[in-house]
């Protein structure tokens, strides 16, 4: 999981594509697709479910899947 820094690199990696995420999730493919597209902004109980499921418990990696400025890459780059 180390160096992935967006959601759908982090979940093509783990689950090999949005599909095989939904089902793990229980969720229909057309409301990981909007997550993953960035079409829906995933709620709080739906971005713990993402983070169990990809077994994030770094909360900067937390922060570099959802914010569209991540603190690790501006660390990087100062």
């Amino acid at each position: 999981m180390a160096g992935v820094v967006n959601l759908k690199g982090a979940i093509i990696s783990k689950f090999g594509s949005v599909s095989n995420f939904a089902k793990a999730l229980g969720w229909s493919y057309s409301r990981a697709r909007r997550i993953v597209c960035g079409k829906q902004e995933p709620g709080v109980s739906e971005i713990r479910l993402i983070v169990s499921a990809l077994g994030i418990s770094d909360p900067s990696m937390v922060m570099c899947l959802f914010l569209p400025e991540c603190p690790q890459m501006e660390q990087k780059a100062g």
